[in-house]
């Protein structure tokens, strides 16, 4: 039984979609305002969703691949937790964007 998971153009959609939300989020931030911290952690959540549906996805896929969607998996999971340091006023959320930027964004070009 193999895991079907998204259609690509929803699957794009939601990767669109979501990093929008997490860099609007991100950015607002700065101004202080306290439902930004929202936006960002539905982006990442959405994010995580597009991650996972593509390792289900993938699953018959070579290893680099798999590899791959891992990576971004855990990025994704980075931004999460970054979303819960942003709600609890702590600065240690911007170490870990960082680190899931390099993470999400180097399982998405090594993709391509």
């Amino acid at each position: 039984m193999t895991a079907k998971g998204l259609p690509p153009r929803v699957a794009t959609t939601i990767l669109y979609l979501s990093f929008s939300l997490i860099i609007l989020g991100s950015a607002l931030h700065i101004l202080r305002l306290g439902w930004t911290v929202w936006i960002f952690i539905i982006g990442a959540i959405g994010l995580t969703s597009y991650f996972l549906s593509a390792s289900l996805t993938a699953r018959d896929g070579s290893v680099r691949e798999r590899r791959l969607n891992r990576m971004g998996f855990i990025g994704s999971l980075f931004y999460v937790v970054a979303g819960g340091f942003m709600y609890e006023a702590s600065n240690v959320w911007i170490v870990l964007f960082a680190i899931a930027s390099i993470y999400v964004m180097y399982s998405l070009l090594a993709k391509r």
